[in-house]
């Protein structure tokens, strides 16, 4: 079960899934819309509609089709994943009612279905907080330090899906993505906003600071890391994503 799975990252997941012979379910806020659900259909995934940032449990024909499916795992990667569009100095309501509350419903409801499932939730390198510049890389052991809405957010939701994994009799991992980027990435990301500029030939490219220092990877890697923590990650773990440098 892959929520989130129309987003930037869900769809490369959910292609590298059905590449290794993975039957694959997918979770959408809303109804598809044509291009979405072709998308699904060429790669034979269900799409079905459950928007966790609002219902505490999934309409009936979901339920069903989730209870009848039973997944091994879950991958939820469903978020408000901007981080302009989450709360300054706090989450806002939208970021705690789908990526902490929405978090804890996916895998309490997932639970009842499944006993034992794996729970891949990705996280964000963001509960670390900045790192300053000449920095050694951040271990996972680091204590979060997250700032702003969507970083206190996501440390939120990692606690949420811990309990709610263990009401469930799940095996929780958490995956800690650094940045990444790749094919169909789209605006406001950083490097979706540069290549835009770059294809319309604008005579100057505006960017946001100079001054930032990122660890970046590609969106193809990042989702094979997941599965390779769906097969073999320790349960109860936190494991960064990155390219290490």
């Amino acid at each position: 079960l892959v929520t989130g799975v129309a987003g930037f990252a869900g769809r490369h997941l959910a292609e590298h899934l059905t590449a290794a012979n993975d039957h694959v379910i997918g979770l959408v806020r809303t109804p598809p819309d044509a291009e979405c659900a072709a998308w699904a259909a060429d790669l034979g995934v269900d799409l079905l509609s459950w928007d966790v940032g609002e219902m505490d449990e999934p309409p009936q024909p979901v339920a069903r089709r989730l209870t009848e499916f039973a997944p091994e795992c879950i991958y939820h990667l469903a978020a408000i994943s901007v981080p302009g569009r989450c709360g300054t100095d706090a989450p806002n309501h939208g970021a705690r009612a789908t990526n902490v509350y929405g978090a804890a419903r996916v895998v309490r409801f997932a639970g009842g279905c499944a006993p034992r499932v794996r729970i891949v939730f990705v996280s964000s390198s963001k509960v670390y907080g900045p790192m300053p510049l000449g920095a050694a890389e951040v271990a996972e052991t680091a204590p979060p330090s997250p700032r702003g809405g969507y970083a206190i957010s996501k440390v939120e939701a990692e606690q949420a899906v811990r309990r709610a994994a263990d009401e469930a009799g799940g095996e929780d991992g958490i995956a800690r993505a650094f940045q990444h980027a790749g094919p169909r990435q789209r605006l406001p990301m950083r490097l979706a906003e540069w290549s835009e500029q770059i294809a319309q030939r604008v005579p100057q490219i505006i960017v946001r600071t100079r001054k930032a220092v990122i660890d970046l990877t590609d969106v193809r890697d990042v989702v094979r890391a997941y599965r390779l923590l769906a097969e073999r990650g320790v349960a109860g773990e936190v494991y960064n994503v990155g390219s290490g440098t």
